[in-house]
């Protein structure tokens, strides 16, 4: 919207964002270029551009400055944050309570929030690390979208016999299922994945999913449809 708003993007570097099937198409990788496109949009409509990256604490954090070349730099920093966390031992799980307390205390003006996110740790408990109290009140004071990052192949698998130990990247938890039962696993994230984005209509979150292939022509469909509906 052309009237100066500042843009936040909130960006998940937790660990469940290194895993990737295929090289070169990880959901990482679809991160920074979401980072750079928006941030780039936003700097074309001379809307100031921000960044939070956050894990289970807050990671870098800038405020919001209309500067094209701040957008390479920003993108540059969330790349070294996560190459740092695929280098090291450390797991690190995304705490979204942290992140809108942090929001919710640092921002005063109205803004518009882009979460970044697979939102792994909340759909595979549930929903229930969601504080939805606490995400009320952010879009009471602010315009709120939520953008899911997926990874179709993470579960395609060739043949249906023997198991398959999964690890939690964030909890370190290793569970065991049959390969048969993987779709069944998949059709379950799908399912919880639009109860929670359900759950964001309500709030009047706006939230879509991309995966790597089409995402910046999903994207573009996105906002230009969020444009038209607020006119």
């Amino acid at each position: 919207e052309e009237k100066e708003i500042p843009v936040i993007v909130a960006a998940d570097v937790s660990t469940s964002m290194l895993f990737s099937v295929r090289e070169g198409e990880h959901k990482a990788k679809l991160l920074f270029e979401l980072v750079g496109v928006l941030g780039f949009t936003a700097v074309l409509y001379r809307d100031p551009f921000g960044l939070v990256g956050f894990s289970d604490r807050i990671e870098p954090y800038f405020k919001p400055k209309v500067s094209g070349r701040r957008v390479f730099y920003l993108v540059k920093t969330i790349f070294e944050r996560v190459e740092a966390l695929r280098e090291g031992r450390e797991r690190r799980n995304a705490s979204f309570k942290m992140l809108f307390e942090f929001l919710i205390s640092r921002l005063k003006r109205r803004h518009c929030l882009i979460i970044v996110s697979d939102f792994a740790d909340v759909i595979g408990r549930d929903n229930g690390s969601i504080d939805f109290n606490l995400l009320r009140r952010l879009t009471s004071r602010h315009d709120v979208v939520a953008i899911f990052l997926d990874d179709p192949e993470e579960f395609e698998l060739k043949g249906r016999l023997g198991s398959l130990r999964e690890k939690n990247m964030e909890s370190g938890e290793i569970t065991t299922i049959p390969v048969s039962q993987v779709g069944k696993w998949r059709e379950f994230i799908e399912t919880k994945r639009r109860e929670l984005m359900d759950e964001f209509r309500r709030l009047g979150i706006d939230s879509l999913v991309l995966s790597y292939g089409n995402h910046l022509e999903d994207l573009a469909k996105f906002l230009k449809g969020r444009k038209i509906r607020r006119r």
